[in-house]
C-alpha cells in the first residue's frame, strides 16, 4: 500500500473517531429547580476523573441578542466507579453544551469540568455517543472526597440499588486521598446531595465524620450538623477553641443563646413533637426525633426519647436504652 494512502487512512480513522455526534442543547438554567428524580433517571451514573476538556462545535445562540450562547464540549475522562448502568470502568468520552461567557448575559461559565478533578456525572446516549442528561447548569456534582472504588453496602443494599444514597456517601465520605478542600466544603457537598438521600442517611454520614482524625473535618461536620438539624451536638462547645479561625468564629456564633433555643425545643418536644418532623411518614418522624437524642442537654434527650417511645412503642433506639438517653 502506498505510504500516502496509509497516512490518509490513519488520518481518516482519527477524524472519524473524534468527530462529535450531531447533538442539540438541552438547556437547564440556574433556578429552574430540576429535581433529583430527573438526574437519577440517567441511564449511566458514574464517578469520573476528568482528563481533557475541549470545545467541539460552533457557537449556538439560544436567546438573542447574544444573551445565551452555547458551544458543544468534548470530555475525555476515566470512569472510576459506576453507580448505574452497564458502562465499563476506564476511559470514557462524552459531550455537553456549556454557555459562552458574554457581557450581555451570563459572564461566567454556569457549569464546567476541570481536568484532574472528580465529578459525579449523569449521562445518556444520544447521536451515537454519550452526553450529559442536561446542559449549561447543574449537570454534575463535584467530588472532593478522593477515589472511591467499590461503594460498600448502604442499609444492606448494593450501591446500584440506591444510586442517590451512594452519591451522598461518596460526597461526604473521605477516602485516603481526599482533597485539601474537602473539610471546608462539607456544607457545600451536603447542599448538593440533600435531595439524593434521606435526612436520616445524611445525618448518619455527617456524624461519622466526627470520628475522622482530621480536626478540620470534625469541626466543619459538627457545624453542619448543628445548622441543618436544629439540635445542640456535644461536639460544638469544643470548637470554640479550635485552631482553625473560621471554625472557631462560627462555633462561637452558634453557641450564642443555646439555653433559650433548648428551652424552645424542650417545649416543642413536649407539646407538639410532630412539628419538628419533615413529613408525617413514620420513617421521617423517627429520624427527625432521633436527632434530638444526640443533644448535649439531657433534658432534650429525655423528651426526645419520650416522644419516640410514644410514637414507636415497639421499636428500640440506641440513645434511649437508658432512662435519660445518652450523648
Amino acid at each position: 500500500m502506498p505510504i500516502a494512502l496509509s497516512i490518509f487512512l490513519i488520518w481518516a480513522q482519527t477524524v472519524a473517531g473524534t468527530h462529535p455526534p450531531s447533538l442539540w442543547p438541552r438547556v437547564v438554567l440556574p433556578g429552574e429547580g430540576v429535581e433529583s428524580t430527573f438526574w437519577l433517571t440517567a441511564p449511566y451514573i458514574l464517578i469520573a476523573r476528568i482528563r481533557t476538556v475541549a470545545w467541539a462545535g460552533p457557537e449556538i445562540e439560544i436567546t438573542p441578542p447574544q444573551k445565551l450562547v452555547v458551544r458543544l464540549v468534548r470530555v475525555e475522562a476515566e470512569a472510576e466507579t459506576v453507580l448505574q448502568g452497564d458502562l465499563a470502568k476506564g476511559p470514557v468520552c462524552f459531550y455537553f453544551f456549556a454557555n459562552v461567557p458574554s457581557d450581555n448575559g451570563y459572564n461566567t461559565y454556569l457549569s464546567w469540568l476541570e481536568p484532574n478533578l472528580r465529578y459525579v456525572l449523569f449521562l445518556r446516549k444520544d447521536g451515537g455517543g454519550l452526553r450529559t442528561m442536561a446542559d449549561v447548569a447543574g449537570l454534575n456534582i463535584r467530588v472532593r472526597s478522593g477515589h472511591h472504588g467499590e461503594i460498600p453496602l448502604l442499609q444492606g443494599r448494593p450501591a446500584t440499588h440506591d444510586p442517590g444514597a451512594s452519591i451522598a456517601y461518596v460526597a461526604l465520605t473521605p477516602s485516603t486521598d481526599y482533597e485539601d478542600g474537602f473539610a471546608k466544603n462539607i456544607e457545600y457537598a451536603l447542599g448538593k446531595v440533600r435531595d439524593f438521600a434521606g435526612r436520616a442517611e445524611l445525618f448518619r454520614l455527617l456524624r461519622k465524620l466526627l470520628a475522622q482524625p482530621d480536626l478540620a473535618i470534625q469541626g466543619y461536620a459538627c457545624l453542619s450538623l448543628v445548622r441543618n438539624y436544629g439540635y445542640l451536638d456535644p461536639c460544638l462547645p469544643g470548637l470554640v477553641d479550635s485552631q482553625v479561625p473560621e471554625i472557631r468564629q462560627q462555633a462561637r456564633l452558634e453557641m450564642r443563646g443555646p439555653a433559650s433555643a433548648n428551652r424552645a425545643i424542650l417545649q416543642t418536644l413536649k407539646d407538639d413533637p410532630l412539628s419538628l418532623c419533615g413529613s408525617g411518614r413514620a420513617e421521617d418522624v423517627a429520624a427527625s426525633l432521633e436527632v434530638f437524642t444526640f443533644d448535649s442537654d439531657a433534658r432534650v434527650r429525655e423528651q426526645a426519647c419520650g416522644a419516640l417511645h410514644r410514637f414507636f412503642a415497639s421499636r428500640q433506639f440506641q440513645n434511649c436504652l437508658s432512662v435519660r438517653g445518652a450523648k
